[in-house]
């Protein structure tokens, strides 16, 4: 028990003496920037940081990703375009449209749809 009394007091004294020699340490004035210079720094690599994993996302997923969709929806589209019902089924094809929609127009039956000139 005396031992560990003793061994704690030399580490108190240890620790004193650190402290008072931390004490003695002459201060040092900062310059008036330093604290706006360490925020910006601070805020720069914080921003690094999110701007990277942003980066990492966009290159190696969404777009990657992104090329086959648009691929798609330039063929979907230039289908789409070139797609025009031929004059004979246009007829046909409005009727379809009308029952699909429940549409109320008059029988087009009556009418023939001649290709213009």
């Amino acid at each position: 028990m005396k031992v560990q009394q003793k061994s704690k007091t030399a580490i108190d004294a240890e620790v004193n003496k650190a402290l008072q020699s931390l004490d003695q340490i002459k201060k040092v004035k900062a310059s008036p920037f330093f604290y706006t210079r360490l925020q910006q720094r601070l805020d720069s690599m914080h921003n690094k940081a999110s701007a990277s994993i942003l980066n990492a996302v966009w290159g190696k997923v969404l777009r990657p990703a992104l090329v086959p969709l648009l691929i798609v929806a330039s063929i979907g589209a230039g289908i789409l375009l070139g797609y025009k019902p031929e004059a004979v089924n246009r007829t046909a094809y409005l009727n379809n449209l009308i029952e699909t929609y429940g549409l109320k127009a008059p029988d087009l039956s009556n009418y023939t749809l001649t290709a213009a000139e």
